[in-house]
């Protein structure tokens, strides 16, 4: 019988999964809560519209806020300057080839540090989760992380 090498090791999640189910049926959202209150949204790879309508995909938009509110994104180490979002905040819509568009909201309230604007250009990244295929990333404020 072979041994299995580290043997010794134990391994602990660094991060709590929440899955977010929309009311629609088709987009399903992972959010990889990181111990240091950052917080990694994705597309669940499983989800009704990776699945069956990938290739229904038109397009992929970022847009942060209300209409006409100008995107910010934080700069410096200390990530000042960022828009804060709602929980329900429209992060980006998708739009399908048939006309159907598919709001996705933050479900936090936390500063966006960042969008994957790479989505735009190339959607076989959603299938890639969490690596590349993240739609953003937020930095929760402490008071409603999910440990509180």
């Amino acid at each position: 019988m072979e041994e299995e090498p580290f043997e010794f090791l134990t391994y602990k999640n660094l991060y709590d999964i929440e899955h977010i189910k929309d009311t629609e049926g088709m987009i399903d959202l992972i959010l990889y809560h990181q111990r240091n209150y950052v917080t990694v949204m994705v597309i669940n790879p499983s989800c009704k519209l990776i699945q069956d309508e990938f290739d229904q995909i038109g397009d992929i938009y970022f847009t942060v806020g209300h209409s006409g509110q100008k995107r910010k994104l934080p700069s410096g180490r200390s990530k000042k300057g960022g828009t804060y979002t709602k929980k329900d905040t429209v992060i980006c819509t998708v739009s399908m080839k048939d006309g159907r568009k598919f709001k996705i909201r933050s479900h936090v309230e936390a500063k966006l540090l960042q969008v994957n604007e790479d989505l735009c250009q190339n959607m076989e990244s959603l299938k890639k989760v969490p690596q590349d295929g993240f739609i953003a990333i937020f930095l929760i404020n402490k008071k409603y992380s999910p440990d509180n």
